[in-house]
């Protein structure tokens, strides 16, 4: 989507979602702006188009992004970013004022955990572990897991 998921393409998505029950699954970094703003817009929609988000948002996408518990499922302490300032504010206000993330525990658990650990991780981290890591072990690993993020 290459960041934050546009009208267009999210209504591609949801077309595709909906007449042909293609399973929409969103894989982020693991950082708030992943989560709250790429993967929560794709979900519910943008604050700004709260009038029209019926129509361009995409309630049933799975995440299967990068998640704090992963840095240290995968041993990825070495691949990890401190959060910047912008993160950790971004990551509180979410935590504040987002009805999305007050909605969901498991979200809040999950950015206080990212500012518990005080880093971030893109989803090249993996690669320390081989190129074809992601594609033969992390994402069918993830997939088998019944439980994600809603």
């Amino acid at each position: 989507m290459s960041g934050v998921p546009t009208r267009a393409c999210r209504r591609f998505i949801r077309r595709l979602a909906d007449d042909q029950k293609i399973p929409v699954l969103a894989f982020t970094d693991g950082d708030p702006y992943g989560y709250c703003n790429i993967y929560r817009t794709l979900k519910v929609g943008s604050g700004q188009a709260a009038h029209i988000n019926r129509f361009f948002c995409v309630p049933q996408v799975k995440f299967l992004g990068v998640t704090p518990q992963d840095i240290i499922d995968y041993r990825l302490e070495d691949a990890t970013h401190p959060l910047e300032d912008v993160d950790i504010k971004h990551a509180k206000d979410a935590l504040k004022n987002d009805p999305f993330i007050k909605h969901h525990k498991d979200w809040q658990k999950t950015l206080e955990q990212l500012l518990k650990m005080g880093v971030r991780i893109e989803q090249q981290a993996f690669a320390k572990h081989g190129l074809n890591f992601v594609l033969e072990t992390y994402l069918p690993e993830k997939l088998k897991k019944a439980k994600s993020l809603p």
